[in-house]
């Protein structure tokens, strides 16, 4: 039976009772990638999203989520069922730094995951090794500088920031959660700083062509930048970087920062802060 041009099943015929209908769905392995990139895709097992498990305490930055790596571009021919009764597989030698255990998305508990993978061919995977090596070097170097991070939209992280705010919304997108506050509103949260030296707040936004996303970024109460995200129109994230006047800082454990937009527009959406010492 095929759907309709709507998309539906359609059924008709003279219903009597005890009737039944049982749909089987499809029980094969395949892939969907994201529409941006389409090298980078989830997994799943007929209708069920496959998450890949990543352990009990969250991903080095520098290492990351492994890679896939296969000439071959059938999923089923490198992902393969752990022989149990539940929907659970794992890769088979094309993971790196290592293979994953998939799970169905629903049975993920306190474990890390990922949802998302990049997956490369070998000739693709050498070229990319150089980016990221590259990468990782930032990484390492971020790392060292940074004195707090805020991952907004989930629970413990804003509660151990003080998070709080009027006229907000949070969604996922693109792999991560983000706050926004609607025009009246605001939001605001506090940072760890270094109290005897530089610091400068980074926070990541997602372009997008969209209008009415100005807003003032505020420490302390004075505000030290002026942000308009309608110019950040390619579709990624961007990490833009705010230095603060030191004098915001000097001799603090901490500070508030406050997203306050302008008339007639929003603040964010934001989907992460991080403070370091430059």
């Amino acid at each position: 039976m095929s759907p309709d041009t709507s998309g539906y099943f359609v059924l008709q015929r003279k219903w009597q009772d005890k009737d039944e209908v049982i749909l089987q769905l499809s029980s094969t392995l395949y892939t969907e990638a994201m529409p941006d990139n389409p090298s980078r895709q989830a997994i799943f097992y007929g209708p069920v999203l496959l998450a890949g498990l990543l352990g009990e305490q969250e991903p080095d930055p520098v290492s990351g989520v492994p890679v896939f790596v296969t000439s071959r571009p059938d999923v089923s021919h490198w992902v393969q069922s752990t022989g149990n009764a539940t929907a659970t597989f794992h890769s088979s030698g094309t993971g790196i730094p290592g293979d994953v255990q998939l799970v169905p998305f629903y049975d993920t508990k306190k474990q890390y995951y990922s949802v998302y993978w990049d997956v490369f061919t070998p000739a693709s995977w050498a070229a990319q090794q150089q980016i990221y090596e590259q990468r990782k070097k930032e990484a390492r170097e971020l790392e060292t500088h940074t004195v707090d991070v805020l991952r907004p939209g989930e629970m413990q992280p804003e509660r151990d920031h003080a998070f709080t705010g009027e006229k907000l919304h949070t969604e996922e997108e693109h792999g991560r959660k983000w706050r926004v506050a609607w025009p009246g509103g605001y939001f605001s949260f506090t940072m760890k700083v270094a109290p005897d030296g530089s610091n400068t707040l980074i926070c990541s936004y997602w372009g997008m062509d969209n209008r009415g996303r100005v807003f003032d970024i505020q420490i302390d109460g004075v505000t030290i930048a002026t942000e308009d995200l309608n110019r950040y129109k390619a579709s990624k994230f961007y990490d833009i970087r705010y230095k603060i006047p030191r004098n915001l800082t000097n001799g603090k454990l901490s500070v508030t920062v406050k997203f306050a937009p302008r008339s007639q527009n929003s603040a964010g959406p934001l989907y992460g802060c991080r403070m370091i010492k430059d």
